[in-house]
């Protein structure tokens, strides 16, 4: 693998773009639907209307429950496979329809060193997946909100139940209910006597959509202990959407959607520091004032369409910079933020007409549920970002568009024109990984390997 080379000006990159490997086409089924009698009709649209009265009283004293309109449609348009690069660049978990693959750097990630099955989910869009800091264990999340710890080569560490279940998922129930982030982290070295200091495995902090944070402590033989459970929603009445974790500096991030006060801008980052004892996780040093736990009356106040406004700016991805200094966050709306870190002060936003650099026009959005819910739609937005160096983020879009940009102006470091893929991982020795699929009645899907080094002055491109 190529590094990137030091240059004062890195304007262009010369790259490669290869296919350590193709999957044959499969054809895409479509379920039948269940005919139901006319009591069952009933009783369904009973439970329906009890359901959507329950989260309109939920929202109204909590702030925040069901998930905006816009977020449902976007992460269910989004491709059902996810990738997952180990910290140290020799691991790629490939996350399937009903099986993991791990692939090794030992032989360019051609064959599957090792695989294991996983349940299939009526809603693989809502899926999570992430390695720990040594790559030694994975973790994987449903759309219940169930969460399998497992090692690479498939022995289950921990079996999380998920809040709901797979039958209500499958009838339509809430996706509020799926993980929205998920971290390893290590025990408080201030722990001492209690369950904590007891284990050697690590803490699991799990964060859903309707805002609740799990911690669990990871113990041998598929045991796990349930040390706290708490609700972000009290200090992010709007709603949550995203969460990492800094293991430099043992920081929780969790991204939400923006209070009143700045929803004009774009979503709110609030840092989580890990303690010895319950809740775990506190409001980091001097932002106690910043995330001061709402009243019940917060969530009444405000009007609905300012609320529909706010919301719309809530995060649904970050990534840290390789140096750990900066944090680049894209939220609802299609907004690409940069943040300071560990400050969390807010530095730059790009809105869509600043992206016109490199983002299609009115392209088709891919769709990944069933080839009928393929639609027009309007320019593509931002729904991922990762880091290529300090200075270089890796965007995906809708439309399926992949760009390596510049943090200073977003202008495309690949050329004149995108590459396509549909996600992506972090670039680690100047190389990422991006997955492309295809569906219409057959799928096909291919995992890209893109290759480059920053060259000052050159023109030339590779492809």
């Amino acid at each position: 693998l190529n590094t990137i080379m030091e240059s004062q000006d890195k304007n262009r990159i010369l790259y490669d773009l290869s296919v350590p490997h193709e999957w044959p086409e499969t054809t895409i089924t479509q379920l039948a639907e269940e005919k139901l009698s006319l009591w069952k009709q009933l009783s369904s649209l009973a439970r329906a209307c009890f359901r959507y009265s329950v989260d309109q009283l939920k929202q109204t004293w909590r702030g925040a429950s069901a998930l905006p309109a816009a977020l449902v449609a976007l992460v269910g348009g989004l491709l059902p496979w996810k990738l997952a690069l180990s910290s140290d660049g020799k691991y790629l978990a490939i996350l399937r329809e009903e099986l993991v693959e791990i692939r090794s750097h030992v032989d360019n990630f051609e064959d599957v060193e090792y695989e294991f099955e996983v349940t299939k989910e009526p809603r693989a869009q809502w899926r999570k997946i992430v390695w720990n800091e040594e790559g030694t264990l994975l973790a994987i999340s449903d759309s219940c909100g169930g969460v399998l710890v497992a090692t690479p080569t498939g022995v289950c560490v921990a079996m999380i139940e998920g809040r709901c279940s797979l039958h209500s998922v499958e009838r339509g129930g809430p996706q509020s209910c799926a993980v929205c982030g998920m971290a390893f982290t290590s025990a408080p070295s201030t722990a001492s006597g209690d369950s904590v200091r007891q284990h050697s495995l690590p803490l699991l902090t799990v964060l859903m959509y309707n805002g609740t944070l799990d911690i669990y402590q990871l113990g041998q033989s598929k045991s796990h202990v349930h040390l706290h459970s708490t609700s972000l929603l009290d200090y992010h009445p709007r709603g949550v959407g995203c969460m990492l974790y800094h293991s430099g500096l043992k920081l929780l991030l969790v991204g939400a959607c923006p209070d009143m006060s700045n929803a004009d801008e774009t979503g709110s980052v609030s840092g989580w520091r890990l303690v010895d004892t319950a809740p775990y996780w506190v409001p980091m040093l001097g932002r106690q004032d910043k995330l001061k736990p709402k009243s019940l009356l917060s969530g009444v106040i405000p009007c609905r369409t300012a609320d529909s406004d706010v919301r719309a700016h809530c995060m649904i991805q970050m990534s840290l910079s390789p140096g750990g200094s900066l944090l680049a966050a894209v939220d609802l709306s299609g907004q690409l933020s940069m943040w300071d870190v560990p400050s969390l002060k807010l530095r730059k936003v790009w809105g869509l007409q600043d992206q016109c650099q490199w983002r299609g026009e009115g392209e088709e959005l891919p769709s990944f549920g069933t080839p009928k819910k393929r639609k027009k739609r309007g320019p593509p937005l931002l729904v991922d970002v990762k880091w290529w160096s300090d200075e270089c983020l890796i965007l995906v879009n809708t439309a399926g568009e992949v760009t390596v940009a510049n943090v200073n102006n977003l202008e495309n470091m690949l050329g004149s024109t995108p590459e396509r893929g549909h996600a992506i991982t972090a670039a680690h020795n100047g190389q990422f990984f991006m997955l492309e699929c295809d569906t219409s009645v057959f799928s096909y899907s291919r995992l890209s390997s893109l290759t480059g080094e920053p060259l000052a002055g050159e023109e030339e491109e590779g492809g």
